[in-house]
């Protein structure tokens, strides 16, 4: 899959520290962490 986009979210210590220990335990980068929450959503409406 291509990856045309670039997203910059601010996050708070605790945030960052939430998401870099759950892709710690899962082993994977965090980039993919976030990914695999975003593939949980429904598919997107087209319009």
């Amino acid at each position: 899959m291509s990856r045309d986009y670039v997203l910059r979210v601010r996050l708070s210590t605790y945030e960052k520290e939430q998401l870099q220990q759950e892709a710690k335990k899962r082993g994977i980068p965090l980039a993919d962490l976030i990914r695999a929450c975003i593939g949980q959503f429904p598919p997107p409406k087209k319009s």
